[in-house]
């Protein structure tokens, strides 16, 4: 009986889904949990900027410009036993190979050198960029709280780890290159536990704003420290200098990829943040503080839902550099049909208990009027389709992320300035329903469909269009038959 436990001990610590769920499971709490007791703890100004902290800290990550991602694939076609020279062409030569060959250390080595630079510049522009853009958008709500020195010095706790954290992507990078998902969503998960208990224990015993910041910060920097010591003990992974002619080659892999999916992220989740915080400048701190908390919810709910397929990407590159597409795309239906419902489910439960839940914790802020957490829900429904069949095709390491992101985000701005005249602040949760209908996700789609050779019906009538009828006949009842209160606040 003892063995049997331990083993399914083992296989549930080994499980890249089931840890990721885990992690994000307790990263969410920091929303569910924490917020809410911030909210009861701190005064009506500081909550407000709490969660302007919050969204200005997911806004800030977004600056790594699709260089994590990018570098956790070529790590894995290292893996995968290709050559440096072959980078350029590794979709081809890992189909030659069939899957067989042993892993090419030096490749990932060469990788983590050039990694290491890369990250220390990025670093550099993305704490000027938040000194000088951060400190103008956060400084108004600084100058109103009941103590604006400790407000400032909050602030600077996160300007100062901000490049800490963004330089430590380079260690979980190259970890889940290495297909050890299952070993950085524990220690992640690990930390966010231990950041979100002393940071509740620090805001009720104190009602101190920067205490809670210094907290939740140094916790998410000791995962840094321990994703580094993890991957320091690799007996495998070594850092090699590159000649120049490999550098060169490193960099004609990852360059194109990387500007190409960094602009397609800061046009999509970042253009979502960012409403966030053009919302603050123009709205009254109850109001702001309602969007705010909209955000963050729903990006919670997001990232919770997107570890059933975001957690086997890695294997989807195994399974597509062997030539195993049937398999690929059975594994990815499957989990493409739970995270849409996982998504689903979410967002209707914290319609139905969100006012609820915050009135029996006492909190000072309001839950999202209906219409804009129901538009909230729909445009990241249609995100996550796009961004689904988006990362199925960039299996073949062709990148169009900066033309479907870059396409809904000029469309979503545009669509800001013209209704914003017209509804107001309202005009941000449907700027980002707009873009992502109008062309982020039927783009995405598109080149997946073309690539596997599928077709809309055949492959979603039993994941997207499902999904999407459910949250639709939630979201009529919801407003036009259950409703009370106010569906939309221009």
């Amino acid at each position: 009986m003892a063995g049997k436990i331990s083993v399914a001990i083992t296989t549930i610590k080994q499980s890249p889904v089931l840890m990721s769920w885990a992690n994000l499971f307790i990263k969410s709490s920091s929303i569910l949990i924490l917020t809410p007791i911030v909210l009861v703890n701190l005064s009506s100004e500081e909550s407000t900027l709490w969660l302007l902290f919050v969204t200005m800290i997911t806004f800030q990550m977004l600056l790594d410009l699709g260089f994590s991602q990018t570098s956790s694939r070529v790590v894995a076609y290292g893996l995968a036993g290709v050559k440096v020279k072959d980078l350029t062409r590794a979709g081809s030569v890992l189909l030659a190979q069939g899957g067989g060959a042993e892993p090419n250390w030096r490749t990932i080595g060469l990788l983590y050198y050039k990694m290491k630079v890369w990250y220390r510049n990025l670093a550099l522009v993305g704490l000027i960029t938040a000194s000088v853009l951060g400190t103008a958008s956060v400084w108004p709500l600084i100058s109103i709280t009941q103590n604006p020195m400790f407000s400032s010095l909050a602030w600077l706790v996160l300007l100062l780890n901000f490049p800490l954290l963004l330089y430590g992507n380079i260690f979980s990078s190259v970890l889940i290159g290495l297909n050890e998902v299952a070993l950085v969503q524990r220690v992640q998960m690990l930390f966010a536990f231990l950041g979100n208990t002393l940071a509740i224990v620090s805001v009720v015993f104190t009602s101190s704003l920067l205490l809670l910041i210094f907290v939740h910060q140094l916790a998410l920097l000791a995962t840094v420290v321990a994703n580094y010591v993890i991957l320091s003990r690799s007996k495998n992974v070594k850092i090699y200098k590159p000649s120049k002619c490999e550098s060169e080659l490193i960099w004609d892999c990852i360059w194109p990829a990387t500007w190409r999916s960094g602009v397609g992220i800061l046009m999509s989740a970042g253009f979502v943040q960012l409403t966030g915080i053009m919302y603050v400048q123009f709205a009254s701190v109850k109001e702001s503080a309602s969007y705010l908390l909209g955000l963050q919810l729903i990006r919670a709910i997001s990232s919770f839902s997107q570890a059933p397929f975001y957690s086997k990407i890695p294997g989807f590159v195994r399974l597509y550099a062997s030539g195993e597409v049937g398999s690929l795309l059975s594994i990815a239906e499957r989990a493409m049909r739970l995270s849409y419902f996982v998504f689903v489910f979410g967002v209707i439960s914290a319609s139905l208990f969100g006012d609820w839940l915050l009135a029996v914790v006492g909190a000072n802020v309001d839950f999202p009027a209906q219409g804009i957490w129901w538009l909230l829900g729909l445009g990241v429904l249609f995100e996550r389709f796009g961004a689904m069949h988006i990362q199925l095709y960039s299996l073949s390491n062709r990148i169009v992320w900066h033309v479907a992101n870059g396409g809904a985000g000029v469309i979503a701005f545009g669509t800001v300035l013209i209704f914003y005249p017209i509804i107001g602040v309202c005009s941000f949760p449907i700027s980002i329903l707009v873009g992502n209908l109008s062309f982020y996700s039927w783009y995405s789609a598109m080149h997946s469909y073309k690539h596997f050779g599928l077709d809309f019906f055949s492959f979603e009538r039993t994941l997207f269009i499902p999904a999407l009828i459910c949250f639709i006949l939630f979201m009529c009842v919801e407003v036009f038959v259950v409703s009370t209160g106010p569906v939309m606040s221009f």
